[in-house]
């Protein structure tokens, strides 16, 4: 039983889909910006292209650097992370407790932010798992996270 003192399994799984949709969203949003410079590229107009091309070059460049990487986040998923674990009781000890005692799968996004601050989660505690690949490094077909580590099965 959790504790009263806790966020909701409902409003976590809500906060969790959130960053991982923003996430997911700024990833995704730098391929516009290159099919922007990728369209001056293609002008015919010369002087379209030595107008713009460095600008947009260069906006490209920085916010490929701001999107992609997800440090901005992190700070917010230890927040979260750590109030529940902190929060619920004597059950929980770690997020995967948390996650079994409020019946929640969380977003696959989200679990790559958790892994990212030194918190894996468990398989079953993933909403849309990846589908197993094997690793010549550990020999192993398992689910695996972006940097094609294991995700374990606990």
């Amino acid at each position: 039983m959790l504790s009263s003192n806790v966020i909701s399994g409902a409003d976590y799984l809500a906060i969790a889909t959130y960053y991982a949709n923003a996430r997911i969203a700024n990833v995704g949003s730098v391929d516009y910006l290159y099919d922007a410079v990728y369209k001056i590229v293609l002008s015919d107009n010369v002087y379209s292209t030595i107008d713009l091309i460095n600008e947009f070059w260069t906006s490209y460049q920085i916010n490929t650097d701001i999107y992609r990487s997800p440090t901005t986040y992190l700070s917010a998923v230890r927040a979260i992370n750590n109030h529940v674990i902190n929060r619920s009781g004597a059950a929980v000890t770690d997020l995967n407790d948390y996650l079994i005692e409020a019946n929640v799968e969380i977003p696959m996004a989200w679990a790559e932010l958790c892994k990212i601050t030194g918190v894996l989660v468990c398989q079953g505690n993933i909403s849309n798992l990846p589908s197993a690949t094997y690793s010549a490094v550990d020999g192993l077909t398992v689910p695996r996270f972006a940097d094609g580590t294991a995700i374990p099965a606990c």
